[in-house]
């Protein structure tokens, strides 16, 4: 983990200095009015659409316990209620290298800038993300006379770019409440012992209440990528490295019911709903540090690779 921080902090410092030097507004313009001039006043357009894409998450090194508590009142059949205290703990937090899939990644732009759009899952973990960005396009290669005879000939792009990222993970069942012929009460919310689904067609008999815990996060994502000319190759490639840094975090419980008999499950409530800064039922200890937000700050590092096609661009000869 040691080299993952020193990778978080090279990258980022690297991506400072070329964001900087890169995503300078009047060098922009004056490399558009450039192509206008060599180009008959068209500035050419692509579109890039990639569903395959496979990398590796690797975080800080978050182990340890979080344990949780909360009160919580069961009411039978009978009507008959009773008071309980919810005690769970789980150690299956963000700890570990795992594998991220791109489920579908969308770059449009001109010459000199991107815009992205992309979307993806974590395996271990039951997560999600979601980015847009802007990038600036350099063309690698040879030294040719004007930019549009580089943009044609080059083979190569380098792209740093900024992306604004919403991120979240599943940390682990905390534990199980009986949902079976009862009804639950607990953290403002109502769980009947039925839950129904199918466009609310078909109801089953609830037999458990999982609680886990999930964290969400919007942050920003540096990123370096290095792919091919849409205007020169018809199949996308992007290799790419990127940094997550988050701005806003919280912590929070999910509860899904569950039956022994059926596959179907229920999402009552996510763990945004159910945050801890926001229930102050809810006592919350990080080996065994009490928090109110999140036991951790969840910045990651991902590498890996896309692959897709370059379905629009109008490059001129």
């Amino acid at each position: 983990m040691k080299q993952c921080f020193i990778f978080q902090k090279l990258l980022t410092g690297t991506l400072i200095l070329l964001l900087q030097s890169v995503f300078n507004i009047t060098s922009a313009q004056t490399s558009q009015k450039e192509f206008k001039r060599n180009h008959s006043d068209t500035i050419p357009t692509f579109f890039t659409i990639s569903y395959l894409g496979v990398g590796m998450l690797a975080t800080n090194n978050h182990s340890g316990n979080l344990d949780v508590s909360f009160p919580y009142t069961t009411m039978d059949a009978n009507g008959i209620k009773t008071e309980h205290t919810f005690n769970g703990t789980t150690n299956e937090l963000f700890s570990k290298q795992s594998i991220e899939l791109t489920i579908m990644t969308m770059d449009f732009g001109k010459p000199n800038y991107t815009l992205s759009f992309g979307v993806g899952i974590n395996t271990k973990y039951g997560g999600s993300y979601w980015a847009f960005g802007y990038g600036r396009n350099i063309y690698l290669g040879k030294k040719e006379k004007s930019k549009i005879e580089k943009l044609k000939k080059s083979f190569w792009i380098f792209r740093p770019s900024l992306n604004v990222a919403y991120f979240n993970f599943k940390g682990g069942t905390l534990g199980n409440i009986s949902n079976t012929n009862t009804t639950i009460f607990l953290l403002d919310q109502k769980v009947e012992p039925t839950y129904k689904y199918n466009y609310d067609s078909h109801t089953v008999n609830a037999d458990n209440l999982s609680i886990s815990y999930r964290q969400n996060q919007i942050g920003i994502e540096p990123k370096i990528t290095f792919c091919t000319n849409p205007y020169k190759s018809f199949v996308s490639i992007q290799i790419f490295a990127s940094c997550f840094l988050p701005i806003w975090e919280s912590g929070g419980l999910s509860l899904k019911q569950s039956s022994n008999t059926d596959k179907q499950t229920n999402i009552v409530s996510n763990g945004i709903t159910n945050s801890f800064n926001a229930n102050p039922d809810i006592t919350a200890t990080y080996n065994n540090h009490t928090f109110h937000a999140v036991p951790f700050h969840a910045n990651y590092i991902h590498i890996g690779i896309i692959f897709g096609l370059n379905v629009l661009s109008r490059p001129k000869s």
